[in-house]
């Protein structure tokens, strides 16, 4: 093949070549040459309001539309509910250091070997501790009464008094069926017959209610109700045997007529 005729395919491949990739080349170098597009700005949305509604139920509505009356009121009413809840928490507080110091009595005073030493054991500010010492502060006081009176004696003694007394100040009486009992603790039996024993139920309240208001205090018992229970306290002197014994015998008598 001549060479003018390779030349001239040479060109027109190289023409070819040219005319196919340079448009391409000048688009990409174009697009590349220019300024990035700014993005779309975003559609503006709709504008937010904020609204405020008043309560017409909250504090400041009440105070707003209170009178004096009415404030006055609402401020007494604050004031007694912080005093409420002080007391409240007060109580709670007193409770739980009463019980921190039952526990360690329980632990430390009931194993001592004397009074003494258990109240010595508790706290201070211990209320079972002020107890303790209270009880040895009286016993300490009482000791020369109890060293110039024989309890027991003064029992039997008075006891016997009363029972004799008794004895002879209702002797006559009908509704009287049995003096029974011993040292201080006495029964007087009453009955409306003494043949048939009918129980005097409301007779023996009646009694009861007229030693009271005399200044007596009478207990009843027995399975019928009708035995009045004498039981005056250890201490009981012959004076007050002797107004007991007249208050009783006057009470009956009344009821008797």
């Amino acid at each position: 093949m001549p060479l003018k005729k390779k030349l001239r395919a040479l060109l027109a491949v190289v023409a070819l070549c040219v005319s196919t990739v340079l448009p391409h080349a000048v688009a990409f170098a174009q697009a590349a040459s220019a300024p990035e597009a700014a993005p779309a700005a975003a559609p503006a949305g709709p504008t937010v309001t904020k609204e405020t509604i008043d309560n017409p139920y909250g504090l400041e509505a009440l105070w707003r539309g209170s009178d004096v009356v009415a404030k006055a009121t609402l401020v007494i009413l604050i004031i007694m509910s912080m005093g409420t809840w002080y007391i409240i928490i007060t109580k709670i507080y007193e409770q739980y250091k009463v019980g921190r110091a039952a526990n360690k009595a329980d632990k430390e005073f009931w194993n001592a070997p004397s009074v003494k030493q258990g109240a010595d054991r508790l706290k201070a500010g211990s209320p079972f501790r002020f107890i303790a010492e209270t009880g040895l502060e009286a016993t300490d006081k009482h000791t020369g009464m109890l060293e110039g009176v024989n309890i027991l004696a003064n029992a039997v003694k008075v006891g016997d008094a009363i029972r004799g007394g008794l004895t002879a100040a209702l002797a006559g009486v009908a509704g009287v069926v049995e003096i029974r009992g011993m040292g201080l603790m006495l029964g007087v039996e009453l009955v409306r017959d003494r043949e048939c024993k009918v129980p005097a139920k409301e007779e023996t309240l009646e009694v009861m209610e007229l030693a009271r208001e005399m200044g007596v205090l009478l207990g009843k018992g027995g399975l019928d109700g009708n035995v009045l229970r004498i039981k005056p306290p250890m201490c009981v002197t012959q004076a007050d045997t002797d107004f007991a014994l007249e208050v009783l015998d006057v009470a009956i008598g009344k009821v008797e007529k």
